[in-house]
């Protein structure tokens, strides 16, 4: 036997009546699987032996023969799983090792999407216009091609949008972006488009950004919020 099944023999033995090491490779024990003897408990017909790479299972009693690897997935499932991965990581696998090699379930990692866009504060055009207003031109992006900045995520509808310039003002839910709107600079029949990347999401501009307070202030706009503090639009 090698010395994986030996550990996990010895590993359950305390829950085997009358377990013992006969020699090497043999050990024997009452059987767990149909209670061996109700007569006379001094029975011991359950036995571990090797047969050729392999370790089995065998009671003289119910006649079950099966391999280390379905034994414990009857005693222990959990324990069963542990013995599985070690005999996988020291590569004992194949015809001559009865045992299912371990799943492992790996999902692919998501990327949290953000703004590769120069902020307003950047781009003469926006920062004044904000300025202008009384904005903070820091707190948001400038997309000289909306459509095109559309495009670069995957999944959304940019077909009916317009090449045109936009302030970007994103929109975050704990921590992560949600989505955006893009807000005309000049007369526009459409003065804001929002974009949403993450349905079910809220789409409230500032939530991020609440204190811990009581009184929440809302406003018409992203704009209108910068100036009422701890406010959503």
């Amino acid at each position: 036997m090698d010395y994986v099944d030996v550990k996990y023999i010895n590993f359950i033995s305390g829950r085997l009546s009358k377990f013992k090491k006969i020699k090497n490779n043999l050990y024997n024990c009452r059987c767990p699987i149909c209670g061996d003897s109700q007569k006379n408990k001094s029975k011991a017909r359950g036995y571990f032996y090797q047969v050729k790479n392999n370790t089995n299972y065998k009671c003289h009693n119910c006649g079950i023969n099966i391999s280390l690897n379905n034994f414990l997935k009857k005693i222990d499932p959990v324990i069963q799983k542990q013995y599985t991965l070690e005999k996988f990581r020291e590569g004992h696998t194949g015809r001559n090792f009865v045992a299912d090699e371990p799943k492992f379930n790996f999902e692919a990692p998501v990327f949290n999407q953000k703004i590769n866009l120069p902020l307003c504060s950047e781009v003469e055009v926006a920062s004044n216009y904000l300025t202008n207003r009384k904005i903070d031109p820091k707190k948001f992006f400038y997309a000289e091609d909306f459509a095109a900045f559309v495009e670069t995520f995957s999944d959304l509808d940019h077909q009916n949008l317009r090449q045109e310039p936009r302030i970007v003002i994103p929109l975050y839910y704990q921590k992560k972006l949600i989505g955006f709107q893009g807000r005309a600079l000049g007369p526009s029949k459409i003065k804001y488009i929002t974009i949403i990347i993450e349905e079910g999401a809220p789409k409230i501009y500032g939530y991020d950004q609440l204190q811990d307070e009581k009184t929440i202030y809302v406003t018409e706009g992203p704009f209108d919020s910068t100036f009422v503090p701890n406010s959503i639009a």
